[in-house]
């Protein structure tokens, strides 16, 4: 395991167009695949926790924005969706890094023939072909796969079959490329890659790096989720909270989905606020003040962690943190007292760092409540009323 990435701004996610295209599935389709709906739970995991998604096109998703979608005009709105495109100075360290990911999914021993295909991905005229409002599947994955062990082709035996009227060798060989250019992309621009659920699997072969910052937070977030209530896990595994929550708010009318990841984000802004602050002073600044953000961040996760989990050994006791209530109020009554300060330094320091980290984990619980967060079979008649019979 390589360690954590550094991200200048953390606050930010590379995603795939396949994903926006597929969590916009449940506006125009009747019935859904299970990978349409957790792409969309993953969007609204992004929406409602993160500033800005970062998608890698140089068209700028046109052909998504003209789906005549609420939550593609939503995320338009809320200046959610930042586009960016791989600059010269870095096609060809992206290229050789996509090129070497290929060849380990591929069991391909040498990189010949694959870094001219990454590259030929990253031309800009490219994206022209076989550019649809329909996501990907694993179909095109696996035929893409096939077809690039069979023929070994070359980027012109790539743009031929491209341009056939039978596309589907080049159109999955393009997708798999490209699934691997959006993760040596993630290493070169120093992201944090969201792949949608189709690639999922078949990145996470090579997929090294450490979640840290918000990834960090969610990872906690879903896995207390996941293990701290009974039930059906492998449900919980595929919705989260932040989803869970939107489904349940919905109450079976699709529309309201929208709205209510909406009223999400908008409830999380002081909260996106908080984690901002911290993260930046974390790569920021002088190194004592990064490790002072660094302890309160360790102290904000494990805090959400302890209000979700069952139970956690080690746990602050009320009665600790309702301690520090009077001698705090001591230092406003009388400043210069000796007596105020002896009794503040008499407090446990974790205690009083959970003190602080408890005014941000409030405003996270007031975001997602226990309270409104549904059972295991609560959110199953959720995605019932919503989606019907959802397919493999």
């Amino acid at each position: 395991m390589l360690p954590p990435k550094a991200e200048p701004v953390p606050g930010q996610r590379l995603i795939t167009q396949n994903l926006l295209g597929s969590a916009t599935l449940f506006e125009r389709r009747k019935r859904l695949s299970w990978a349409a709906v957790e792409d969309l739970a993953t969007l609204i995991d992004l929406f409602c926790l993160y500033d800005h998604a970062i998608l890698l096109a140089r068209t700028g998703a046109a052909h998504l924005r003209n789906l005549n979608s609420r939550i593609m005009a939503l995320l338009d709105e809320a200046q959610f969706v930042r586009t960016d495109h791989v600059r010269d100075d870095m096609a060809e360290r992206t290229s050789l890094t996509a090129a070497r990911h290929l060849a380990v999914f591929l069991g391909a021993e040498r990189l010949e023939g694959l870094e001219e295909l990454a590259r030929y991905a990253l031309a800009p005229d490219q994206a022209q072909y076989c550019l649809t409002m329909e996501p990907d599947g694993g179909d095109d994955i696996e035929t893409g796969r096939s077809w690039l062990m069979e023929q070994s082709p070359t980027h012109a035996d790539l743009v031929s079959e491209l341009r056939r009227a039978s596309v589907d060798g080049g159109r999955g060989a393009t997708f798999l490329v490209r699934s691997f250019l959006y993760l040596a992309y993630a290493d070169v621009a120093r992201l944090t890659f969201s792949p949608d659920e189709v690639r999922r699997t078949t990145l996470k072969v090579v997929v090294e790096a450490e979640e840290q910052f918000r990834g960090k937070l969610l990872e906690i977030v879903e896995g207390s989720w996941q293990q701290s209530a009974p039930g059906d896990r492998a449900l919980f595994e595929r919705v989260s909270p932040f989803a869970a929550l939107v489904f349940h708010r919905a109450n079976g009318d699709r529309r309201r989905i929208v709205t209510e990841m909406e009223a999400l984000r908008d409830a999380g802004a002081e909260f996106r606020d908080r984690l901002r602050g911290i993260e930046l002073k974390m790569l920021h600044g002088s190194w004592a003040g990064a490790k002072k953000a660094h302890s309160q961040w360790c102290a904000l996760l494990d805090e959400i962690h302890q209000e979700m989990a069952i139970a956690y050994p080690g746990r602050v006791a009320i009665r600790e943190a309702l301690s520090l209530v009077k001698p705090v109020a001591g230092l406003f009554t009388r400043p210069f007292s000796t007596e105020s300060w002896t009794q503040l330094a008499d407090v446990k320091e974790d205690v009083i760092l959970r003190f602080v980290a408890r005014r941000n984990a409030v405003e996270f619980h007031k975001l997602i409540p226990d309270s409104e967060l549904p059972a295991s079979e609560t959110l199953r008649n959720d995605l019932q009323k919503l989606f019907g019979t959802i397919e493999p």
